[in-house]
């Protein structure tokens, strides 16, 4: 209904204000890598708790596969038909750290982030597909459904838990921290696509700036073409 769509708008607004405690520390890289790990995680879970009806519909393998569709059709329907749902979650859940970076980084920072959050968006999207379609060739649609209920009370928790529990954490941090010291962050595709932004920003590129670049531009846009 109307009214239970506006709440869903009312409460990913929410989440993406929530979100904004991210952006508390030190270094930019340090920021946006929390929060875009936090913003795909996010959209990561809806995926799996909420569209499973579509991307596990067992009635495909009766209507659409017997039909001259080849499997890149297949997929890519797939993803247009989550891509116009999701787009309901992800405006919302952008435009708080969109104005955020408007008003502490002025226009500059704000367009360079808006390509990368479709960028990041993308990405989550193909990941999630594929894991679906890794799923129906390990079992069978209808027990991967009765996980489901397991999986959204899960989700339900996880967000309650990091509502009491991540504040406290980066009060009690109190802002020293800095990932982009850190090996092993550097394996992340959440810590590229903050260093791109970082870089396009500061117009500061060393090698790894260009390898996350390369990245952050390269691997969503092959994604969704190999997926196509």
């Amino acid at each position: 209904s109307v009214s239970q769509s506006r709440c869903g708008l009312l409460m990913t607004l929410l989440m993406g204000l929530f979100f904004l405690m991210f952006m508390r520390f030190n270094n930019d890289v340090t920021n946006f890598t929390l929060f875009f790990t936090a913003f795909s995680v996010l959209i990561a879970l809806t995926l799996i708790t909420d569209f499973t009806s579509v991307l596990l519909d067992a009635r495909d393998n009766f209507i659409i596969l017997p039909k001259p569709v080849n499997d890149k059709t297949f997929v890519l329907s797939r993803l247009l038909h989550i891509i116009i749902h999701i787009s309901k979650m992800v405006v919302p859940l952008s435009l708080p750290i969109l104005i955020f970076t408007w008003c502490s980084n002025g226009f500059s920072g704000f367009i360079i982030l808006l390509p990368i959050l479709i960028l990041l968006t993308l990405f989550t999207i193909f990941l999630i597909n594929a894991f679906y379609i890794l799923v129906l060739k390990v079992t069978t649609p209808e027990k991967f459904k009765n996980i489901i209920s397991y999986l959204q009370i899960a989700f339900a928790i996880i967000i309650y838990a990091a509502y009491q529990i991540m504040p406290r954490m980066i009060q009690k941090m109190n802002g020293n921290i800095n990932l982009d010291n850190k090996l092993w962050i550097k394996f992340f595709p959440t810590y590229w696509f903050s260093k791109c932004w970082n870089a396009l920003f500061t117009k500061h590129f060393n090698h790894i700036d260009i390898v996350a670049l390369a990245f952050t531009m390269i691997v969503p846009l092959l994604s969704i073409v190999t997926g196509k």
